[in-house]
Order: structure tokens, then sequence, then C-alpha cells
């Protein structure tokens, strides 16, 4: 037997009620279950929504400013990356906003880190 065009989308609306109702019924669930066995729940997350790049990369040097190309290149970004954030056609995803301000606060830090994980490892027997 075929439905009717016109009770499809009410079909289609319940099921995607229930399943809401469903959703917020075992969340509630899971962190009352949490609460009784004593497990924190997850803390918010604190990575800021917005970084500004280009204030970022001009931070870094002196007179003329760090290049786009230049900042991807010692950071580990591609360079059309870079562009498009600045120009507000994309945003940094949750990691790179944090590697961000990473670089923003210490950018000495980032380099030694950088620089230890590409130099070789001497092994010793």
């Amino acid at each position: 037997m075929r439905v009717p065009r016109y009770m499809r989308n009410e079909l289609r609306c319940a099921v995607v009620t229930v399943n809401r109702q469903r959703y917020a019924a075992w969340k509630e669930r899971r962190d009352r279950l949490r609460e009784l066995s004593g497990v924190a729940p997850k803390p918010p997350s604190v990575i800021p929504a917005i970084v500004d790049v280009a204030a970022i990369r001009q931070g870094l040097g002196g007179w003329p400013a760090v290049t786009q190309a230049a900042f991807a290149g010692r950071f580990g970004f591609s360079a059309a990356a870079v562009r498009d954030w600045e120009q507000g056609r994309r945003k940094p995803d949750a990691a790179a906003r944090v590697l961000l301000l990473v670089i923003a606060h210490n950018p000495a830090a980032v380099d030694a880190a950088i620089k230890a994980a590409s130099s070789p490892t001497t092994q010793t027997s």
C-alpha cells in the first residue's frame, strides 16, 4: 500500500520528533548516571570562536610584517589557508585556533616544538 504524499511529510515530522525526544531522554539518563557514579560532566569548550589571524601574523615581526607565505611555512599551515582565514572566506578549525593562540602568546615555543619534532633522534643501544 502506498502512503499518500500529504501523509509522508507528517510521518517524517513524527519520526524526527520521536528521535529528538529519545535523544533528549538518553542525554538525561546519561547525565544522571554520571552524577550518581561521581564522574564529572564534560567541561564546556573554552576555545574562542574567532581568532584574528592577520593581527597574530603582523605581531610576529618587525617592519615589514611577516608575509602570509612565510607565516604559513614557519608554522605548518598552507598559504591558501592563511589567506582565506584573513579574508574571511574560511574559519580555522578548533585545532588551528588553538595553535594560533599559542603562536600569539609564545611563538618561540612553537618553533622549538617544530624543531624538536623535525630533528633526527639519536638512538642509543
